[in-house]
């Protein structure tokens, strides 16, 4: 794979290339046991968004960073995110408390 990440199952991630940043989305899909072709059910299961019991790393293809935060509808404003380049790789840790139900880690 061109990008590597210890995410937990059910955790899903997409990457979007933003005119001035890389962007990674997490969203917590931890509680959903549906198999494909199911019938979503009318309600949610409880809790929605189970806490994760690990920070979630990453590492991605990057020459150059100057910032890496965290934004989520969760809490406000920007958290920053520790991380190193080495090699043309850069790596993160996004901490599990970060992560309620959706966040977004910009890679500016």
């Amino acid at each position: 794979p061109w990008w590597q990440t210890d995410a937990p199952d059910r955790i899903h991630t997409t990457i979007l290339r933003q005119p001035d940043a890389l962007t990674i989305h997490f969203l917590n899909g931890a509680a959903s046991n549906l198999k494909h072709g199911e019938i979503m059910p009318e309600y949610c299961p409880t809790p929605a968004w189970p806490p994760l019991q690990q920070d979630i790393s990453f590492t991605i293809p990057c020459d150059a960073a100057k910032e890496v935060y965290a934004v989520s509808p969760d809490f406000q404003g920007r958290k920053p995110i520790p991380f190193s380049l080495a090699n043309g790789k850069l790596t993160a840790t996004l901490p599990k408390a970060l992560l309620k139900a959706y966040t977004i880690v910009w890679i500016k």
